[in-house]
């Protein structure tokens, strides 16, 4: 809308990300087009189920006289085009070729787990970072950031396909390098952490660099210790850093980055990147080295509210033991008083039954080091539970096996479990 009320030689735009539903006969969606002025800004929702059909009538001056059109749903009434279908299959044929040839071979698991990449140093990030800056170093590049939010999954150990590469980085999102003062960095990294705790994607995972944030402390506060080069960072200077073409214009966030020095957002492909990186180093070794570190006060239970005592409240468990018993105790007590576990479903209930409850207690236990087994398998059974619906009944009976066999699996560790 903005665009078509700024820029006087637009004679119509057409939108996609924001995935507004346009159409003329369905009550409560936005009249396709919508005019701002004299120009027609049209979108056509997401996931194909609609086509936007836009009919523009312009004279010989090449001035717009007439706008019409509508979406189109995508339904079974609508017929499929032979050739079309036939040319699909046979691409889509060539694409699966590429996908399942393999690529590379991971010596263990590469963790990738949105509740881990969001919020700490995550493996996966380590990799894709490094790779971004191992393919620019020759051009004297010092700096990768890559937000959290960019990756999609893990990769198991063993064989790596090019469909699995291709799984995590997505988005088709090619490398972009340019220059910043330190200045902006430091932006940059509290713009990244800023949604910790809602887990957003704009978590900066990074190479070449280090720093420590402490999500408690005030916004444009949080980061501290920044080291670039195995240095301090220098205050006075620029930096040459290598992203992806989404952060660096400003995506996620990262407006400071949009009037980078020199930028170039043409780079290859990030996860042809990453597929080569990792057939370079096959078999590859998943790692963390603590570039960042995720900030630990002297009295550890003042950290906001720390999920090992979230958890230990929750679950009943583990805190008999401990050496400051009493002093572990009080905190508690005073965090009940105060609502601080009000957004857990309470001691002795059950585990929460939804993705997002399940993401967000693995995330907060991670930041104190601690992710229980029951909590994944948790998430494993409501990921099953969820997909069940779909499947034909041959699929299902196997999946409600494994729920059964995860149920008692979970109970098991629930109980074994000491904070």
């Amino acid at each position: 809308m903005d665009i078509a009320a700024l820029v006087a030689v637009v004679d119509a735009v057409v939108g996609g990300h924001p995935h507004t539903l346009m159409l003329k006969t369905k009550e409560g969606a936005l009249v396709y087009p919508q005019m701002v002025g004299d120009v027609p800004v049209v979108q056509a929702y997401a996931y194909s189920k609609y086509v936007g059909h836009l009919k523009l009538g312009f004279d010989d001056a090449g001035n717009v006289t007439s706008v019409t059109g509508d979406t189109i749903l995508l339904n079974a009434t609508v017929a499929e085009d032979e050739a079309i279908v036939a040319r699909v299959a046979e691409l889509a044929g060539l694409i699966e070729e590429m996908k399942i040839r393999v690529g590379a071979d991971a010596a263990e698991a590469i963790e990738g787990d949105r509740s881990v990449c969001r919020a700490v140093e995550c493996p996966m990030e380590n990799l894709v970072a490094d790779a971004m800056l191992d393919r620019v170093a020759d051009q004297g590049i010092q700096i990768a950031i890559q937000n959290g939010g960019g990756l999609r999954t893990s990769i198991d150990a063993g064989e790596v396909t090019i469909g699995e590469v291709l799984t995590v980085l997505s988005f088709q999102n090619t490398l972009s390098t340019f220059e910043v003062t330190s200045e902006t960095i430091g932006a940059a990294l509290e713009n990244g952490v800023s949604e910790m705790e809602e887990g957003a994607g704009c978590f900066p995972q990074v190479a070449g660099m280090a720093y420590t944030v402490n999500p408690s402390a005030e916004a444009g506060s949080h980061i501290f210790d920044v080291m670039v080069g195995g240095a301090p960072i220098d205050l006075a200077a620029t930096y040459s850093v290598v992203s992806n073409n989404y952060v660096r214009n400003g995506g996620d966030g990262y407006s400071t980055f949009e009037s980078a020095a020199n930028a170039y957002d043409f780079g290859p492909d990030l996860g042809d990147v990453t597929a080569e990186y990792l057939a370079d180093n096959a078999p590859y070794q998943s790692y963390t080295d603590g570039r960042i570190t995720v900030k630990q006060t002297d009295h550890w239970f003042e950290f906001g509210t720390p999920a090992i005592l979230r958890g230990c409240f929750h679950f009943g468990r583990g805190l008999m033991d401990h050496p400051l018993i009493d002093l572990i105790d009080a905190k508690v007590r005073e965090a009940e008083a105060e609502g601080a576990f009000n957004d857990l479903p309470g001691a002795g209930k059950p585990l929460p039954e939804d993705q997002a409850g399940l993401d967000y207690l693995a995330r907060t236990m991670q930041r104190n080091g601690v992710v229980p087994e029951f909590v994944l398998l948790q998430k494993e059974l409501v990921a099953l539970r969820g997909g069940l619906s779909d499947l034909p009944m041959s699929e299902r009976r196997v999946v409600l096996k494994k729920i059964a066999d995860l149920e008692p699996r979970i109970a098991l560790a629930k109980e074994a479990w000491t904070c």
